[in-house]
């Protein structure tokens, strides 16, 4: 496998271990991303500086891992992905900017002014719920892609499509605060259509005409029923 594809596979592995710390590290900031519970947002992410910097900072590391994710997989499929590689990249680049602005809440604002906290929390509610949007659609395009692969089983077109139609409606996070609740289901199941394609990139021959070439070849040496 080229080296190119064997990094990328790593940088996909690294943004689900950094999103999953990003998201332990709100644990202990209390209604983080809920919309009915900005203003106790705002206060705990006063109160907990240092939460929001590792969580921010493993946020940040995510996108810019997934972004370098999206490349490789961009380069392995190739022109069918390249829609999905650049819907992927807006994507990341909307997470990044919602996931850090908890920290400069937390780091810049002063305390006391909670008008302006709550307003930088609200975009950043915003840029969640496009975050999502996005990257449903980039998770349809991608595994629409994948689909047409043959070195990529059946199972990574299905867990793709089934992570992309849960995705989508977490746009209502910015809102909803029902949609805050299952975030964490939505994100579970993209996470781990990168995983499994990550893990699946380091196995998979670079060149997919001597994949075809191999499965034929399969084909023509299997023994017909009957005989």
């Amino acid at each position: 496998m080229a080296e190119p594809t064997r990094l990328s596979a790593a940088a996909g592995i690294a943004a689900v271990v950094l999103h999953a710390l990003a998201t332990a590290g709100l644990t202990s900031i209390e209604a983080a991303y809920h919309p009915d519970m900005v203003d106790r947002w705002a206060y705990a992410v006063a109160d907990q500086e240092l939460s929001a910097a590792l969580s921010g900072g493993a946020h940040l590391g995510s996108m810019l891992a997934l972004m370098i994710w999206g490349v490789g997989l961009v380069r392995l499929l190739g022109p069918y992905s390249w829609p999905g590689g650049v819907v992927l990249f807006a994507a990341t680049l909307a997470g990044a900017a919602g996931g850090m602005i908890p920290w400069v809440v937390s780091h810049f604002v002063p305390h006391g002014e909670e008008a302006i906290a709550q307003a930088l929390l609200g975009v950043a509610l915003a840029l969640s719920g496009m975050f999502h949007l996005v990257l449903g659609l980039a998770l349809v395009l991608l595994t629409m892609a994948t689909g047409r692969d043959v070195r990529f089983p059946m199972a990574c077109f299905v867990l793709g499509l089934v992570s992309a139609f849960t995705v989508v409606p977490l746009v209502s996070v910015a809102w909803s605060p029902v949609a805050a609740d299952f975030a964490v289901l939505g994100d579970m199941l993209w996470l781990s259509w990168v995983l499994v394609m990550s893990v699946q990139m380091q196995r998979v021959p670079a060149d997919v005409d001597a994949a075809r070439a191999e499965m034929r070849a399969e084909l023509r040496t299997r023994p017909t029923p009957g005989r």
